[in-house]
């Protein structure tokens, strides 16, 4: 706008137009000595907040220990920044434009690895405590999994495809279809040692009392966390539908009736 009103020679004949262009150098001045010193300022935390490519992929929260995805905020901004000023024109080094061209990949992998974590945390808040003992083995397993994500892979590793891969995954040897899941009164075997149910009859009864359950799965090994969510699912099914149906069913079964019309002695264990 200053260039137009200095081609206006009626404007610039005023009195006060003189006032008003040595207040604007001014403020020109100040704001360029700002950008100046803002952008070396920048130059010189890029290393520094290029750090946080070496910050693991998850972490647990220090109270709840809840996993989070770990991606540093200063690295995302440090992109933002050095998209919009090569917009405008300003000079970004070859360490910002590198980051700059893997912002896609970043975001990627933090959406993938975000709904990996949301997945994870529903499947472990659905495992009772009093079943997390049967599902040690596949939780521990499960944790292994995880793990990498934690202690070796950061966002500058080349192999986070094959984690979230691992992390995922359904299984090398999965459940065939039809496969019989029931429950099974084999108590002496352990959850994490499989059995063949064959002959187990629709609801685990002896004598109409449940026995204790344990979940059988023809020979398979479950891997990843669609494997896990799907026995979690298939053992919360047991319960709800098996154990505790059965225990409605015997709390609501009248296994004495007593006249109401006259008194009833006990003698000893006796009725009389």
């Amino acid at each position: 706008p200053m260039q137009h009103f200095a081609q206006n020679k009626a404007l610039m004949a005023m009195k006060e137009s003189k006032k008003v262009i040595k207040m604007y150098n001014r403020v020109a001045k100040a704001l360029v000595e700002f950008e100046t010193l803002w952008h070396q300022a920048w130059l010189k935390g890029i290393e520094q907040q290029r750090s946080g490519l070496s910050a693991p992929l998850l972490v647990r929260h220090p109270d709840s220990g809840q996993l989070l995805v770990n991606l540093d905020k200063e690295l995302m901004q440090l992109i933002r920044e050095a998209k919009y000023l090569q917009l405008i024109g300003v000079h970004v080094p070859e360490a910002a434009r590198t980051l700059l061209l893997q912002e896609e990949k970043f975001n990627y992998y933090f959406s993938q690895l975000s709904f990996a974590v949301h997945e994870y945390e529903g499947v472990m808040s659905r495992v009772q405590p009093v079943f997390k003992p049967l599902l040690k083995p596949h939780l521990e397993d499960m944790e292994k999994k995880v793990a990498p994500g934690m202690f070796i892979l950061t966002w500058a590793s080349m192999n986070i495809d094959g984690y979230l891969h691992r992390f995922k995954q359904v299984g090398v040897a999965a459940v065939p279809s039809g496969t019989c899941v029931r429950p099974c009164t084999y108590t002496a075997r352990p959850l994490h040692v499989w059995a063949t149910c064959r002959a187990a009859p629709a609801a685990a009864l002896i004598g109409g009392v449940p026995h204790i359950v344990h979940l059988c799965v023809n020979g398979s090994t479950l891997q990843g966390l669609a494997r896990l969510e799907e026995l979690v699912r298939k053992v919360m099914d047991i319960v709800d539908n098996r154990v505790e149906a059965n225990l409605q069913a015997i709390q609501h079964t009248l296994l004495v009736e007593l006249p109401a019309d006259r008194w009833v002695l006990c003698h000893g264990d006796a009725l009389a």
